[in-house]
């Protein structure tokens, strides 16, 4: 969410340490509930391959080969459930921090929109994960050394018997670290593309929120692109103006600095009422 109010912030200057903060409050105060649904959908997903492997134990106990090979079936289908789930839970968490959906809505808005942009996100998921892997090792790999060589020239490094174990102790601790890090670093990388698409999709080039090197890219790439509310009001605007008198407009889009504060504002002669 953080990283959502930092990508639609016309001012990035205005963003701080206030800005997280707001994010945990909006998130343990709204959105709670869709981080547990999506975590129970997981546990109970996790309880089902716990109890197909318990029947697996059961079934060579009992050496009955067809029995294990249905189960190991069963077993490896749920594994992909799982992360499939997992896949479609970490980008519905993302939608939910954009536009503040419930669960159900935002695993919809990201899987269709996971299919719409199939390409950009494979190959940016592809090419961040592969980024993720190497900064691991490389992480582990020079904690490993910077502890062998502080023990070896220590004023107590002929003092130990061996330095093996210790090194080993702390790349393993770096490694686990350095993967929690890298966990939060790869939902930055897929929220920005999400706030990227979601910023191409629903404004005008004059409004979009990129700057820099990432608007040049939408304008080279994606600057034909027109908002889908402009695209449905241009296939219906030779109706529109045989039905109207030239008055007012019928649609307006009024300003505002996150995907979810845009509202349409539907006109009419005798009232006026925003969805």
């Amino acid at each position: 969410m953080s990283v959502s109010t930092w990508y639609f912030t016309k001012d990035k200057k205005t963003v701080g340490n206030m800005t997280v903060l707001s994010a945990l409050k909006i998130s343990f105060r709204y959105h709670l509930g869709t981080a547990a649904f999506g975590s129970l959908i997981i546990a109970i997903i996790q309880m089902v391959r716990c109890v197909i492997y318990y029947m697996q134990r059961k079934a060579k106990e009992a050496d009955n080969k067809l029995a294990e090979m249905v189960l190991a079936c069963l077993q490896c289908f749920m594994w992909c459930i799982e992360k499939c789930m997992k896949f479609i839970n970490k980008n519905a968490y993302i939608q939910t921090a954009i536009f503040g959906y419930n669960f159900c809505h935002a695993a919809k808005e990201a899987f269709f929109l996971i299919l719409r942009n199939i390409l950009r996100i494979g190959a940016v998921t592809v090419v961040s994960e592969f980024l993720l892997i190497i900064g691991r090792f490389f992480v582990v790999a020079m904690t490993g050394m910077a502890v062998y060589y502080s023990l070896y020239y220590g004023p107590k490094g002929e003092e130990l018997n061996s330095l093996v174990a210790p090194t080993l102790f702390t790349m393993v601790l770096a490694y686990f670290t350095a993967t929690m890090f890298c966990e939060i670093f790869s939902m930055a990388i897929d929220t920005l593309l999400q706030c990227f698409i979601a910023d191409e999709e629903l404004f005008t080039p004059d409004e979009r929120f990129a700057d820099g090197p990432l608007k040049s890219y939408i304008d080279a790439h994606g600057g034909g692109k027109q908002p889908k509310d402009e695209e449905k009001t241009d296939e219906h605007q030779g109706d529109e103006e045989e039905g109207s008198d030239g008055g007012d407009d019928l649609f307006d889009d009024t300003e505002g600095t996150s995907p979810h504060n845009v509202e349409l504002t539907v006109r009419s002669e005798d009232n006026e009422r925003t969805i």
